[in-house]
């Protein structure tokens, strides 16, 4: 999220009159976003910024991540105590 974007965010958050409640992605407005922004619109909250802009340059560099991390969200911490199905033990009543 860029600092326009999360700065925005913030002040929709603050000033949103009669929400209740919301769950609201902060995320900006990712062409590859995973996030229904529908929650965050509601408030006001309208991104402008695109990671897209440094896909390019970001791409061209080295994926240093094993094929794990790479598919899920979360980068080097979606592994972190994870163990591949294929490697877990089953689990009692289970055939």
């Amino acid at each position: 999220m860029g600092t326009d974007d999360l700065v925005q965010l913030v002040m929709r958050s603050i000033e949103a009159k009669d929400v209740g409640y919301a769950a609201v992605w902060g995320v900006s407005a990712n062409t590859r976003s995973y996030y229904d922004l529908a929650e965050g619109n509601a408030i006001g909250y309208a991104p402008t910024q695109n990671a897209e802009d440094w896909a390019d340059e970001i791409l061209r560099q080295p994926n240093l991540l094993d094929p794990t991390a790479q598919r899920f969200q979360g980068g080097q911490f979606v592994t972190m105590d994870y163990t591949p199905l294929e490697q877990r033990g089953r689990r009692a009543g289970t055939a």
